[in-house]
């Protein structure tokens, strides 16, 4: 069996074994469990290039297609005659679509979706959310499967105290790092919390984008302490040892946001900490386990009931990590990259 695998992280077959280590997130939790899961199938992997691709034969064959280079006009061209191709010619296509293009009006990334979803023979997507979301277009269920991504941190049980000088981390893309201020800023939160460290990545760390302060929002919260630090594939895991709660701050109203993963959630939950989310609509299958971080009342209470939200970490473990862990999710990418069905599919 050979599997082909377009990402973003690896534009050659040499590159496949570091996929794991890509700071592109979708990759990194999801592209790379398909790389080890076809590796155990003992697949021949492959990375396709438009070039020399039109006088082979690939009915036999697997594609998986992770998120575009939506950046990359050429790049995006190039992927969709690579897709069109493959589906066309009877190889089993299947769509990893992470993000809600579809929803977007207008942009390069629902053009691109639009042209490719007909040569899918399975789509692929990180929540049940994502899944009512495609459904509500029109799309056919039963070519649809969820598929989590997975846990990249070990289970911490650690009892956390509650404490005056609570420390609190913020962890995710630049995309969303202005949400977290315009929430610190609203009057019911604002002043609430004291120190807070923001991981993200690097480059957008050192720009001027980054500074709060670039429209005086550090005075406006309050005197709120932002320590900055560089992602990478431990310092979540590291920082979850010194930090007391987790901000899993978004917007649900942005339909860009819409279906998302929920691994910045499930990831607080199971490194332990206490957390106050974005109501996502993919978050709310967990709501027992987290504070509505648009419920002013409670989260104006969180520090006084802080013993009881340092519980639901750990009933959210019990009840729901193995579904998390890399087994769990590698198994459904072997189901997914051995089962076939029929392609081109007719809408």
């Amino acid at each position: 069996m050979v599997l082909h695998l377009l990402s973003q992280s690896c534009p050659s077959p040499d590159l496949l074994p570091k996929i794991g280590q890509s700071p592109v997130a979708s990759d990194r939790f999801r592209a790379n469990l398909v790389y080890q899961a076809a590796q155990s199938l003992g697949c021949e992997l492959d990375v396709p290039r438009l070039e020399g691709l039109y006088s082979r034969f690939v009915s036999n064959e697997t594609l998986f297609v992770g998120k575009p280079p939506l950046k990359t006009p050429e790049g995006l061209e190039e992927w969709a005659a690579v897709i069109k191709y493959f589906g066309a010619n009877g190889a089993h296509v299947i769509l990893d679509y992470t993000d809600h293009h579809l929803g977007l009006t207008g942009t390069p990334g629902q053009r691109f979706y639009k042209s490719i979803l007909d040569y899918a023979s399975r789509v692929t997507v990180p929540s049940a959310a994502m899944l009512k979301l495609l459904e509500s277009q029109g799309f056919p269920a039963d070519i649809i499967t969820v598929v989590p991504d997975p846990l990249e941190v070990a289970l911490s049980s650690t009892k956390r105290p509650a404490k005056n000088d609570a420390i609190g981390v913020w962890f995710g893309h630049k995309s969303n790092v202005h949400h977290l201020w315009a929430w610190l800023d609203r009057d019911e939160v604002k002043g609430l919390f004291k120190k807070i460290i923001v991981v993200t990545s690097a480059d957008y760390l050192a720009s001027v984008d980054f500074v709060p302060g670039k429209w005086n929002q550090i005075e406006r919260l309050g005197g709120l302490s932002v320590l900055p630090v560089a992602w990478s594939k431990n310092s979540v895991s590291e920082l979850a040892n010194v930090v007391d709660y987790s901000l899993v701050i978004s917007d649900p109203t942005d339909i860009s946001k819409a279906g998302c993963s929920s691994n910045r959630l499930v990831t607080s939950l199971c490194l332990g900490l206490p957390t106050i989310a974005s109501p996502m609509d993919s978050y709310l299958e967990f709501s027992d386990f987290f504070v509505n971080a648009n419920d002013s009342t409670t989260v104006r209470a969180f520090f006084d009931s802080y013993e009881a939200q340092a519980a639901k970490p750990l009933l959210f473990q019990e009840r729901f990590s193995k579904d998390f862990s890399q087994e769990t999710i590698e198994a459904q990418w072997r189901d997914l990259i051995g089962f076939r069905s029929p392609t081109p599919r007719q809408l």
